[in-house]
């Protein structure tokens, strides 16, 4: 018997040792995702446009349900973040609902900063709307009880809300604490209520599952991003600067350098909050990027993070502020500035 229970020892062992790597637990890992090349996943179709002198990173965070090896890792690496799954994905939503979205909201997203880029160069770009549709509310959140699925949000504090871009835009213009005045439709009636946004990933939030309803951007040029399974909206502020940098080829804001950064950005280009900021620093330092572009409302966030090279964190609020920031640190470069970096290549195909 002794005899037996030692030969099932190994076996016992390896059970909890592969229990330990691959059985998940309520919560989540947040770490450093690797950063896509945008001058290379980002195509403008168009005779006047040309390759970026250098490169713009799109900066992600990796999330993946955690095993106990995870929860170890987390504990010894300062770079990784465990969290629980509520913190990161609203409990009335299924993993799978919440990752589609995000894929939809990435899209949304480009087709937004594309738009922007291609506006301060001069060409057309048409974002239109018919309102915000409410797809579902979260449990405990502000809109939880006062809004439902179903309702059209058609303005905030007499605001028109065309697009979930709009929407985003006026709450956090609002910020934390603040009641906003929303007005709706609901079964053809129009109503208006009032929500106070509360803090959600580094910016306020009402708690809805949002989305433009008749969403359509219509571009002087077409613009399409590889991007595989990244979500999310924090790309657009890199996206646009990409565009903006292709489309016009007498700007060279990337100046042989490579820029990397985090943003939303809204239809007029303003910069808004993202999430995982810590995580994305360090990704861009990892990466090599020589500068970072923050939402200026999480500047002290972005500079706080311990760096292990020399890359320059700049806050900006807007995507004119970001092309300033772009060409003063681009001063006093050498000549052969433009060939200094070089792009890594897009891992994905653009969607067809």
């Amino acid at each position: 018997m002794r005899l037996l229970r030692l030969a099932f020892l190994p076996l016992s062992v390896a059970i909890l040792a592969a229990a330990a790597t691959t059985v998940p637990l309520p919560w989540y890992v947040e770490e450093p995702g690797t950063p896509l090349s945008l001058a290379d996943c980002v195509t403008v179709d168009s005779r006047r446009a040309g390759p970026v002198a250098g490169d713009y990173l799109l900066t992600t965070v990796e999330l993946l349900q955690a095993t106990a090896v995870d929860v170890i890792r987390g504990a010894a690496d300062s770079r990784i973040d465990i969290v629980e799954r509520s913190a990161v994905i609203p409990a009335q939503i299924s993993t799978q609902d919440f990752f589609d979205e995000q894929e939809d909201l990435f899209a949304s997203t480009a087709d937004v900063a594309a738009a922007v880029g291609l506006r301060a160069a001069g060409l057309q770009a048409e974002i239109r709307g018919d309102g915000v549709l409410v797809v579902g509310t979260v449990a405990g959140t502000p809109a939880d009880g006062l809004l439902a699925a179903g309702d059209v949000i058609t303005a905030v504090d007499a605001a028109p809300v065309r697009t979930d871009v709009d929407l985003r835009q006026a709450i956090e213009e609002q910020g934390v604490g603040e009641p906003v005045t929303v007005a709706f439709t609901r079964r053809q009636m129009r109503r208006r209520i009032e929500i106070t946004p509360q803090p959600y990933e580094g910016r306020p939030v009402i708690g809805i599952q949002p989305q433009t309803v008749n969403l359509q951007v219509d571009l002087a040029v077409p613009v399409t991003v590889a991007s595989g399974d990244i979500g999310g909206p924090s790309a657009g502020l890199m996206i646009a600067m990409t565009v903006y940098d292709k489309i016009d080829t007498d700007v060279d804001l990337a100046a042989g350098r490579r820029i990397a950064g985090t943003g939303t950005i809204d239809t007029q280009g303003a910069v808004g909050q993202i999430g995982g900021m810590r995580q994305k620093v360090v990704a861009a330092d990892r990466d090599g990027a020589q500068l970072f572009l923050a939402p200026a409302a999480q500047l002290d966030q972005a500079r706080s993070v311990e760096l292990d090279g020399e890359m320059q964190v700049v806050g900006v609020e807007d995507f004119d502020d970001a092309v300033d920031a772009l060409r003063r640190s681009a001063d006093g470069q050498d000549g052969d500035a433009g060939s200094a970096a070089e792009s890594s290549g897009c891992p994905y195909e653009a969607a067809a």
